[in-house]
């Protein structure tokens, strides 16, 4: 088993311990064949990490967007689909003037139109995925160094309690705690303090 798989366990296992319902939403993963025909005729080219996750489980269902406790800030984990809908959105509201949305971004988690975890898929061969957040308003910076270690940081959050049911219903974590674990995890990555 890998590193993101086993990362990935580990959350579902928190969030069937804590009996939280979003664990019924999670769809079915997808084979290799399906995700390739589904990015057909996209400029991406997925990293390993990038198949592996879309194997391990295809998203949250429609019906669950708005219950999604997997990664707080309340971000949903796009399904392929749905993350692909996103990019042909996103890609859209370019202009020859303004381009907010790079052909080769797949928005794997999204709170709203404005806001994303996305995957930079221009890398040819990659075994890693940096995972970069975006804001409409502001633009984009690494907050990730990799898919695995984003899983990393999301199940530590978990496993220790910051990523608490009360803390995540109300909205609420120690970011401090949060970001401590995400340094950890990802010193490459840019943070914010």
């Amino acid at each position: 088993m890998s590193d993101l798989t086993n990362a990935l366990d580990r959350i579902m296992v928190q969030l069937i311990k804590k009996e939280l319902s979003i664990t019924e939403c999670f769809q079915q993963g997808l084979t290799y064949s399906t995700i390739q025909e589904l990015i057909r005729g996209y400029e991406f080219k997925f990293s390993e990490e990038v198949y592996e996750l879309f194997q391990w489980y295809n998203g949250i269902a429609s019906k669950c967007l708005e219950n999604n406790i997997l990664y707080p800030m309340f971000d949903n984990f796009n399904s392929l689909e749905r993350a692909l809908a996103l990019y042909n959105k996103l890609v859209e509201l370019n202009s020859p003037e303004f381009k907010i949305w790079n052909i080769r971004w797949l928005p794997i988690f999204s709170l709203d139109i404005k806001e994303h975890h996305f995957v930079d898929c221009s890398e040819s061969n990659s075994k890693v995925s940096p995972v970069f957040k975006y804001f409409m308003e502001s633009g984009s910076w690494m907050k990730y160094s990799s898919l695995t270690n984003m899983m990393l940081t999301i199940a530590e959050c978990h496993e220790s309690g910051i990523y608490s049911v009360d803390q995540l219903e109300d909205g609420e974590i120690n970011e401090s705690d949060e970001n401590a674990i995400r340094k950890k995890h990802n010193p490459t990555a840019i943070f914010w303090e």
